[in-house]
């Protein structure tokens, strides 16, 4: 294998930079032996989605697949996927932009469900739907791949439909259980009927767009096999669900310290709304803290260092005293399963859940966004001395654990794809039908990675 098999391809239709490959080269790579598995990141903004594809790119290349990575935002996959799918060794990783419709709506706070939020921004209306779909199914023509792995990706989950089989993985909220109608997120503002109406529109929209018939929203982000990677107290669905949970890939838990004397961290976006507030009753409390803030320049009083870059969680989570973030989902899995206390401060409703969430198991608490200093120095103080125990997932929190089954359930999904192709040549099914419920049993835990090959 050549030193050339660690460059990152691309599939841009813009002139090759320094150090891309030329459509030449690109057809070149597709044209080897490797099965080719595409993932597809359609929607959210949070680094998390890509943060969940490294373990999965780093397990695909390391079997010899060609990883073809459309992404919504490409910067940022190429810092972070870059090193693991651009590593020497079989196969090819290929990134580029994903088909993305940038309508977005403001989701109004009576919002009660998930229909009704994508229905409002944009996967109610067939006209902003369509092109976005033609977009995937090109991607899926052009490249073929044997496997599809989505994450938050309705569109490409439309598209793949008789093309590829996918696999969905993400958290509690992207991929819901499957119901019709979908439950309530809110139950204090839910109303069915507006929800049912929305999810209506959800199902129309893509059925004229496909020209497939489209009979639930839950459908459309969902496929063949699903990993909801998730605490249990962070799923907004967990009364409802069914499916099988697994511990967040990308979540690796370094041991607990015995004492937390080490700096308080806060962890909140660039811009939000109660950054000066927190770093003043920071103050209050006389708390040593190391903060970041989405990487700008803020600065804050001298007993709170502010870093440029992400915080290392390994190193100083296991030894802070308590942890204040905007609800993200990979910190508030971080936080539970090293039992540090958490105070969360959301700004959307997807944030608020999780807030629920941690609050709901006494792991934390969660405040509005716009409250004093002296008001969030009443919470840290609350949260003095406290333990957020969590039993969650003690004998499994292991992300490489969930990688292994999903790689077997990539590995019998597509051996189903092929034999289903192949039997549509001869009439056969037998084969296919094993596979596809060696899959089923490997999707619900019952049989280890590797065993439906």
């Amino acid at each position: 294998m050549t030193p050339e098999h660690g460059r990152i391809l691309t599939f841009s239709n813009a002139p090759a930079r320094h150090g891309e490959a030329g459509d030449g080269e690109l057809a070149e790579a597709l044209n080897d032996s490797a099965p080719v598995a595409m993932i597809g990141w359609e929607l959210g903004a949070g680094e998390g989605h890509l943060a969940r594809m490294v373990p999965i790119v780093r397990a695909l290349r390391e079997r010899g697949w060609t990883v073809i990575a459309a992404v919504r935002d490409v910067a940022r996959a190429r810092s972070i996927l870059g090193p693991v799918g651009g590593c020497a060794g079989p196969g090819r990783f290929v990134l580029g932009q994903a088909p993305i419709f940038l309508h977005r709506a403001p989701v109004s706070g009576a919002c009660a469900s998930l229909g009704e939020i994508l229905s409002i921004t944009g996967f109610g209306d067939a006209k902003l739907i369509a092109p976005v779909l033609r977009a995937w199914i090109s991607l899926l023509e052009r490249f073929k791949p044997d496997v599809a792995i989505s994450d938050a990706a309705p569109t490409l989950n439309v598209a793949a439909r008789g093309r590829a089989p996918v696999v969905t993985i993400g958290n509690g909220w992207t991929i819901p259980p499957e119901m019709d109608p979908l439950p309530p997120l809110l139950r204090e503002h839910y109303g069915q009927a507006s929800a049912i109406a929305a999810e209506q529109r959800i199902c129309k929209a893509f059925t004229l767009a496909s020209g497939k018939r489209i009979e639930s929203a839950a459908g459309t982000l969902r496929g063949e096999a699903n990993f909801v990677c998730t605490a249990p107290p962070l799923d907004p669905y967990a009364d409802y669900r069914s499916d099988t949970l697994y511990w967040p890939p990308e979540v690796e838990i370094p041991p607990r310290a015995g004492q937390r004397s080490g700096p308080a961290l806060i962890y909140l976006p660039k811009g939000h709304p109660a950054i000066d507030a927190v770093l003043a009753a920071v103050a209050v409390c006389g708390d040593q803290a190391q903060g970041y803030f989405g990487g700008s320049a803020k600065t804050g009083p001298p007993s709170v260092s502010v870093a440029s870059h992400p915080l290392d969680f390994a190193a100083l989570m296991p030894q802070a005293p308590y942890i204040i973030h905007h609800g993200g989902l990979g910190t508030a899995n971080y936080a539970l399963a090293l039992g540090v206390p958490q105070l969360v401060l959301p700004t959307d409703l997807e944030k608020m859940l999780i807030g629920r969430g941690v609050e709901r198991v006494s792991a934390g608490l969660t405040a509005r966004p716009d409250r004093s200093a002296a008001a969030y120095a009443g919470s840290l103080q609350a949260l003095s001395g406290r333990t957020a125990e969590a039993s969650y997932f003690d004998s499994d929190r292991d992300g490489a654990a969930t990688v292994d089954v999903l790689m077997g359930a990539v590995a019998a999904l597509s051996m189903r794809g092929a034999e289903a192709r192949r039997a549509a040549e001869t009439g056969g099914r037998e084969t296919t039908v094993l596979i596809e419920g060696n899959c089923e049993a490997l999707v619900r835990g019952r049989v280890v990675a590797g065993e439906a090959a």
